[in-house]
């Protein structure tokens, strides 16, 4: 007999089978599980596997978890942060338009030094100090936004508000830099309160 190549031919499932299979599945058993407790080939259980999986909602934390840190960290990162799989995690970031590579670039020392209306030099004391974090990058430093809100937000007297950039630093102190249009609200209304 010719070995054959390719795919397996799949043998028809009984109704039975067919709904042990969706039953396992929405249990939360993966393929080589559900085929090995029923004694069938992988090919057979992907087909009803994957019509009785549902993906689970992404909830507004989860979605503002992803606007805010997606350039920060991989979708690796994100996943296992998040509880939910590299691909779910890509997909997500996908249908929100936004890619894991752009989204939240890094800052440089001019562009927050501009921001916060300090010297770069003020801000290097900062870093040596261990007060703002940064990474340095083609010898340059390099901040990620949560981290300059976590320095500002610690104490507020760090930035000089005479020269600051005032409208995109109140959206950084108020947490708007990554998050949803519903939480913003959100926020703002709790603030007015």
């Amino acid at each position: 007999m010719a070995a054959t190549r390719g795919r397996p031919r799949l043998a028809v499932l009984t109704e039975a089978q067919r709904e042990d299979i969706a039953r396992l599945s929405r249990r939360g058993l993966g393929i080589r599980r559900i085929s090995e407790r029923l004694g069938l080939t992988a090919w057979q259980v992907r087909g009803v596997h994957r019509r009785a999986t549902k993906p689970r909602p992404w909830s507004t934390r989860e979605t503002d978890a992803l606007r805010e840190f997606a350039g920060e960290r991989g979708p690796a990162r994100l996943a296992r942060e998040l509880g939910r799989t590299e691909l779910a995690v890509r997909r997500k970031l996908n249908t929100l338009g936004l890619t894991d590579e752009d989204l939240r670039t890094d800052l440089t020392l001019e562009q927050v030094a501009e921001l916060v209306g300090r010297s770069a030099t003020y801000l290097r004391q900062h870093i040596n100090l261990r007060r703002l974090s940064a990474r340095i990058v083609e010898g340059a430093y390099r901040v990620w936004p949560s981290e300059l809100r976590a320095w500002v937000d610690a104490d507020r007297s760090r930035v000089d508000w005479t020269l600051a950039d005032v409208d995109t630093l109140w959206g950084l102190g108020r947490g708007e830099w990554g998050i949803s249009e519903e939480t913003a609200k959100s926020l703002r209304r709790k603030q007015h309160r």
